[in-house]
């Protein structure tokens, strides 16, 4: 049974600004988000076991959604330097650089292209496996809803935060019955205010999924064949009225495939893409010694070598990172350093 592990890394380094921004070395240096985001990762090899891990980063916010939609994700960029839990964007940046060096000394695979989301390589990746290589499963570890899309099939889902697998059952329960394939059509109606992608003004998700039960699907719902229906509500006029916004936000919510990315990407994005992608991980493995110990988190770290090899051996992994209280695993960061 060979199953990929396929790891949205950014939030891992985020999700922990706040429950670790008080660790730091003796010597000062902010350790919190290097240590959050390892934990979580440990957490989630020993609850998918896999035999092969990818780590996928975004590098700069995705081109050609940029392209399509200029305020996209254009919010975030008005946030203060400064993070509520005394950090600046510029120190999470910097841990998250040395958490890629880690994984990489590591051996763990990882992939980024300037100008291109992790989702965006995630969906190609869990569309493309025969290309890639032969896998039963492939596990999708993040905890981004977006990428719910891409459940089904050999492609699983498992949330690191709730530490849960996430059914297609669940998604149905979310989405009012409607499964993966639907929840595009659901969030280009209501829109995205997170990622500052619009919808119909005064339509939240359970509005759409009710307009999406009665017209049957999208394509039947902007069809202008549906105006006399729509016409006679408000929600159905600021339907008939925001057609071009749900087509626009269609395709910025929608994440590519292996057999359509070419229409999104650029040649320089595909080439590069391409290289990574068929490039392997390199035989030989590196000691961490020198890496940790320029960081003081030597005995912690050091066990990422043991544990994500090649081919790792995860018999009687769990008892390695017991559950512990916030307080046993702060002690623990400080006693093992």
């Amino acid at each position: 049974m060979k199953t990929l592990l396929i790891i949205d890394g950014n939030p891992l380094v985020w999700r922990s600004v706040q429950t670790f921004s008080h660790l730091r070395t003796k010597s000062g240096v902010r350790t919190g988000c290097v240590f959050g985001a390892l934990e979580k990762l440990i957490q989630g090899v020993a609850a998918v076991q896999p035999t092969s891990i990818v780590v996928c980063w975004d590098i700069g916010k995705s081109r050609w959604r940029r392209a399509l939609y200029p305020a996209y994700k254009c919010s975030r960029e008005s946030k203060p330097a400064e993070l509520l839990h005394g950090l600046t964007a510029d120190e999470v940046v910097n841990q998250m650089g040395i958490v890629k060096q880690i994984l990489s000394r590591a051996g763990v695979h990882q992939i980024g292209v300037k100008g291109v989301e992790a989702d965006d390589l995630i969906g190609i990746l869990t569309s493309g496996l025969n290309l890639l290589s032969n896998y039963d499963d492939v596990v999708i570890m993040s905890q981004d809803r977006d990428l719910f899309q891409l459940l089904g099939g050999k492609v699983k889902y498992y949330e690191p935060v709730q530490k849960r697998w996430i059914e297609i059952s669940d998604v149905q329960k979310k989405y009012g019955g409607f499964g993966p394939e639907m929840q595009t059509q659901i969030k280009a109606i209501m829109g995205d205010g997170g990622d500052d992608i619009p919808g119909v003004h005064g339509i939240g998700d359970i509005w759409a999924i009710k307009l999406l039960k009665q017209f049957g699907s999208l394509d039947a719902l902007l069809d202008p064949a549906s105006d006399v229906e729509l016409n006679k509500s408000a929600k159905g006029r600021a339907v008939v009225a925001s057609r071009d916004i749900v087509r626009m936000a269609l395709k910025l919510v929608t994440i590519p495939k292996i057999d359509n990315f070419q229409q999104y990407f650029n040649p320089e994005e595909t080439e590069i893409l391409t290289q990574i992608l068929w490039q392997k991980p390199k035989a030989d493995r590196y000691s961490l010694v020198g890496l940790v110990e320029q960081y003081e988190l030597k005995k912690f770290v050091s066990r990422i070598d043991i544990i994500l090899r090649e081919n790792p051996n995860f018999s009687g992994f769990d008892s390695w990172l017991p559950e512990l209280s916030f307080e046993q695993k702060a002690d623990l960061f400080w006693e093992n350093r």
